[in-house]
């Protein structure tokens, strides 16, 4: 999540608000700058969840969805929404859901017993392609598996020192600092230590070709 703003009546938007709700049915809409995974026919990718009712949400996509539309939203660790697209315009969409939901609970985390919060992560997407990690003037070719906003998870066959600093060039994206989170004999995770920004992620998600660059040679 890049940040929540405070609880308040959404604005009036030139579409309507979230989904298709009239303003004096709704339940009170609740405006957000939260990403999610959107799920379409065409498979998976980032969006940004601007606002959110009982009924519906309001979307900001890379690609444009088509009204009608069946889709999948995701936020935080919480399951999908289901629904279709009510209005579209631009990259901008308004999402109608299939059943009413408790837009309260996408503001708060889940919790477990004894209030320790779970962790919230961004959302992660699934890749294959190739990077060259370089840790200390040492460059190292990985593959990249996942990817989010925050951080990978690669695939090496080098040693890597958990906690070093380290610079990651994944083909199509601003070139990243991070920390080695974790490391075991064949993967390592790595935190970045400044998030990638929606305008460089979405894009790059969308476009398979960059993004499942090495799957045939992973089956």
């Amino acid at each position: 999540m890049l940040h929540t703003e405070h609880n308040q009546e959404a604005r009036s938007v030139s579409q309507g608000d979230a989904g298709t709700e009239p303003r004096d049915r709704a339940a009170r809409t609740v405006t957000l700058f939260l990403l999610g995974r959107l799920r379409t026919d065409r498979g998976d990718g980032i969006c940004r969840i601007r606002n959110v009712s009982s009924g519906g949400m309001q979307i900001e996509t890379f690609s444009p969805l088509k009204v009608g539309q069946r889709v999948e939203v995701a936020a935080r660790n919480e399951s999908p929404v289901r629904g279709h697209v009510a209005w579209a315009s631009g990259t901008t969409a308004g999402i109608k859901f299939s059943a009413p939901i408790d837009s309260r609970s996408l503001l708060r985390p889940p919790v477990l017993p004894l209030a320790r919060n779970v962790s919230i992560r961004a959302p992660r997407f699934a890749t294959r392609t190739r990077a060259v990690l370089t840790i200390e003037g040492k460059r190292h070719d990985v593959r990249v598996f996942d990817i989010s906003p925050g951080g990978v998870r690669l695939g090496t066959s080098a040693a890597l020192p958990q906690g070093s600093e380290c610079h990651l060039a994944i083909p199509g994206l601003p070139r990243c600092h991070g920390t080695i989170r974790w490391a075991d004999e064949d993967s390592a995770g790595i935190f970045f230590t400044e998030k990638l920004g929606f305008a460089s992620l979405a894009p790059w998600l969308d476009d398979q070709a960059v993004r499942f660059a090495e799957d045939d040679s992973a089956q």
